[in-house]
């Protein structure tokens, strides 16, 4: 699901077990979160379909496409460009944590998710949890977004820009009707966004004309600059379609300064004022580094800039790998006025420790969670997990069972770099997945010896069946498939072991049996599908 977000296509069909994101509690928020944030960045990758229409340039890259004289770039394959300025690195491991190691090219790179600054050419080991994935812009990089949408806009009223400090930079919006073919007859608007630091940065260096359609690239363009002034000029729209915006509101995020003195739009001061605070204005995220810009609603035909005065780009640590997880996993069913234990563990991967963490557990109308509210876990310190209980009582009515999915939200503050961050999971039903089978103990049995497999994703029983069954076959002989009369025997059957009896003789004259000295195979069937095949020799 982050992976789709930054490739041109996001698709959710398959045919392996469950593919919804509502299905995996512990992935439900991070799942929700990048279906979100692939709508947020629906005017970039537009943009970087223009460009390849264009251009011929992919919207995905190789590395070396961009860094050919880096050996590194042709020896790192599970790395890709999204247009020239982002970085992806799709973790492909499983875990509430998984390690990550990256290339990073040549230039400082800002994470999309943090903030956290790398100078290439480098490699580096990441730490990464499941509500963030591996993305980086390079710095001087600027990235449209219309996020808070809940369909795709062609034609937004308003435009945030996330411009990544360290360098200077440019990107040229594409903008069209969203739907038919009146681009191929020129109905399009380019809009050219530039981004300077130090000398010139505060400045507008293209006045407050109508602008020509020049995409306004500069020799300036990945130049470090610490000058303590930055800007961002958005150019006049050159060209015209059906329903073009004649106004247009931004929010500018510059990411990685120090607090500035002043913001000015156009030349005129803009008001700072409490954070998320509706209307013009600015305010400086202290533990993010960041710094917001909201302006008013300004005419698409002129050009503006948005100066900042007194802020210098700034390096910034990663933030922590912070794991949160329930037990049980998957939805509580109680009896009517029943209670149960249930279990938050938060797990730190680092670096470093976080501190002032507190998670609350929340459920349905009707269930008692105790305690109520915030349970204070305080530090963590790197390598380390802390747990949490409540005591959950169902609803003392009726009689039948019920069911609640819970979720549980922690708060807590990156040491590494002061950032406030916020983790939420959910109890979910179990991934409909198929088995897998790890071990068979013994490795080695006669027939009337039981064997116990090991795996998971077997299902809590046998709960059907024609469906869910082992499948154990020796030479031209089979049992335990619902097409085998053969006697077979299950002991006992739970998500993660299944024991079994080594068949004996059975049939007209023993003809279902087992041969020693052969090697048997066994396979488990759920209605997810066939796990792998494991062998057993059979003794006598």
């Amino acid at each position: 699901m982050q992976l789709g977000a930054f490739q041109p296509v996001l698709r959710l069909h398959s045919d392996y077990g469950d593919r919804l994101p509502w299905q995996y509690g512990a992935g439900q928020q991070s799942a929700s979160d990048a279906l979100q944030l692939r709508e947020a960045l629906a005017p970039y990758t537009y943009t970087l379909g223009w460009q390849a229409h264009e251009t011929g340039l992919p919207i995905t890259r190789p590395l070396y496409l961009n860094y050919p004289e880096q050996d590194a770039a042709y020896t790192h394959p599970g790395e890709y460009l999204y247009g020239s300025d982002v970085l992806v690195a799709p973790v492909t491991t499983p875990g509430n944590v998984a390690s990550k190691t990256i290339w990073f090219p040549p230039g400082r790179w800002v994470d999309y998710f943090t903030g956290a600054t790398y100078n290439g050419p480098t490699t580096a080991t990441l730490q990464v949890p499941l509500n963030r994935m591996p993305v980086f812009v390079k710095a001087g990089g600027i990235i449209p977004e219309a996020p808070g949408k809940s369909h795709v806009d062609p034609n937004p009223a308003d435009l945030m820009l996330k411009v990544y400090s360290g360098a200077a930079g440019s990107f040229t919006l594409h903008t069209d009707a969203g739907d038919g073919l009146g681009y191929q007859k020129g109905q399009s608007t380019q809009t050219p966004i530039t981004y300077q630091e130090g000398r010139g940065g505060g400045h507008d260096r293209g006045g407050h004309g109508k602008a020509s359609c020049s995409t306004s690239g500069n020799a300036d363009e990945e130049r470090p600059m610490n000058g303590a002034a930055s800007s961002v000029t958005i150019g006049a729209d050159c060209g015209h379609y059906p329903g073009q915006p004649a106004n247009r509101s931004y929010a500018v995020d510059l990411a990685d300064v120090t607090a500035p003195r002043q913001i000015t739009v156009d030349h005129r001061r803009l008001p700072q004022v409490t954070a998320g605070s509706a209307g013009g204005g600015w305010w400086y995220d202290a533990a993010a580094s960041m710094v917001h810009v909201r302006t008013a609603a300004l005419a698409t035909n002129r050009t503006h800039t948005i100066g900042q005065l007194g802020g210098r780009a700034v390096n910034r640590a990663q933030s922590a790998a912070v794991s949160l997880t329930l037990d049980p996993a998957t939805p509580t069913t109680l009896h009517p006025g029943a209670s149960t234990t249930v279990t938050a563990t938060v797990g730190d991967a680092g670096p470093r420790s976080i501190s002032g963490a507190a998670v609350t557990l929340t459920g349905p109308a009707g269930w008692t969670i105790a305690p109520a509210g915030d349970q204070r876990v305080g530090s963590v310190a790197q390598g380390a997990r802390a747990t949490r209980n409540w005591a959950v009582t169902a609803p003392n009515s009726g009689t039948q069972q019920v069911t609640a999915a819970l979720h549980a939200t922690l708060t807590y503050t990156s040491d590494a770099n002061g950032s406030s961050e916020e983790v939420t999971t959910y109890q979910g039903p179990p991934g409909n997945l198929p088995p897998v089978i790890s071990s068979l103990d013994p490795s080695s049995a006669a027939a009337g010896q039981q064997v116990t497999i090991h795996g998971q994703n077997f299902g809590a029983t046998q709960a059907d069946p024609s469906k869910d069954y082992l499948f154990f076959v020796d030479g031209p002989n089979s049992w335990g498939a619902p097409f085998d009369g053969a006697d077979f025997h299950i002991d006992s059957w739970s998500d993660t072991a299944i024991t079994f009896t080594v068949p004996t003789p059975s049939g007209p004259g023993g003809v279902w049996h087992v041969t020693p000295g052969t090697t048997a195979n066994v396979a488990v069937n759920t209605a997810a599908g066939a796990s792998n095949t494991a062998t057993i020799k059979i003794t006598g």
